[in-house]
């Protein structure tokens, strides 16, 4: 089970505020594909973390998960799930 302490959750949620209030995609350095993974990765986490998470920890942790969820959107992260309901938009047994 991972664990996290404040100054790590804080830091996450400073990183995604970051991703939102710069373009990240200016810097030629940026790997988007990596970020993804990482983003993909944390929120992963997170979202395991929650049920076993101190009460005074679920509040940024929430909190967090909502900024990875507009890092998603804002950087159009591929979506499965979202690709899946377009290609079949009454359900995949409708064929």
């Amino acid at each position: 089970m991972m664990t996290m302490n404040r100054d790590d959750l804080l830091e996450l949620k400073k990183r995604m505020e970051n991703a939102l209030d710069n373009d990240l995609l200016e810097d030629e350095s940026f790997d988007i594909n990596e970020f993804e993974e990482e983003v993909c990765t944390m929120e992963q986490d997170l979202e395991d973390y929650l049920p076993a998470a101190r009460s005074s920890e679920r509040k940024l942790i929430t909190n967090i998960l909502q900024l990875i969820a507009k890092v998603k959107d804002e950087y159009e992260f591929f979506d499965a799930a979202a690709e899946r309901r377009a290609l079949f938009p009454n359900g995949e047994d409708d064929y």
